[in-house]
């Protein structure tokens, strides 16, 4: 894995991960989160690779999909021309600024308890770091992070996340990410990282979050996409096509 966020090439006539969004959204259903690579054409023009996620979740008494696209394209993908501000530790804070306001003015609240419940169904490690405390300590975990590193909240919430880099780990990636860390800026990378019992391939996106009442950076706010041996294939494969179609 280079440090700049992509791949090796695999054999093209490889057997990866279908990406077959009917069959992810079939497994989601029946209960089944799943994670599939997708070769998909923008109304730009432009073929990207993306990474969907699924989860079903309940929220008051009815069952909804939880849906989640990552660019695999971009190694940096802000959200916006500005990243959004944090008032506190309440990680639905980060979602209203997207959120149309005709979801909001009835019931936000509600809407927040449901963004959490969605989080927490999908298979993804999605944190929320204090930048202003004291070695930049986890202070909210999805629980797809338990699912997925083996680490139960209660072991890791108050430390800083580098328990999960592996003696594999990519030295270079890591600077690559303190370096975005100091600057303040959106990152993409992906990294070698060792769970409780295993270690796996993670997708890793950063985004920063200030203060609602000044430029003073306060959270970062993390997704972390598990990838198998597969999906792996496969969005190197889709990556390819997409650089070949877009030349």
């Amino acid at each position: 894995e280079e440090a700049d966020g992509h791949w090796s090439t695999p054999n093209p006539e490889a057997e990866g991960a279908a990406s077959d969004p009917l069959a992810a959204i079939r497994a989601a259903l029946q209960g089944q989160p799943s994670t599939t690579p997708l070769h998909v054409q923008c109304a730009d023009g432009r073929h990207r690779c993306l990474l969907l996620s699924l989860s079903r979740f309940i929220y008051e008494s009815k069952a909804y999909i939880a849906a989640l696209l990552h660019d695999m394209n971009w190694p940096q993908a802000p959200l916006a021309a500005r990243p959004p501000k944090i008032g506190g530790p309440d990680l639905c804070s980060l979602y209203h600024h997207r959120a149309p306001r005709s979801w909001l003015w009835f019931n936000g609240r509600g809407f927040e308890v449901a963004m959490v419940a969605a989080l927490h169904s999908l298979n993804l490690m999605v944190t929320l770091v204090d930048m202003a405390a004291a070695d930049q300590p986890l202070v909210w975990l999805s629980g797809g992070f338990e699912r997925v590193t083996g680490f139960k909240p209660a072991q890791v919430l108050g430390t800083n996340c580098r328990f999960l880099q592996a003696p594999s780990t990519d030295p270079l990636c890591v600077e690559r990410i303190r370096s975005a860390l100091r600057r303040e800026a959106t990152i993409r990378a992906n990294m070698y990282n060792e769970g409780a019992k295993d270690c796996f391939w993670n997708s890793l996106a950063l985004y920063p979050g200030y203060r609602p009442d000044s430029d003073q950076l306060r959270y970062y706010f993390g997704v972390g996409t598990p990838l198998s041996t597969e999906h792996m294939k496969a969005v190197a494969r889709i990556l390819v096509l997409t650089e070949d179609e877009d030349a």
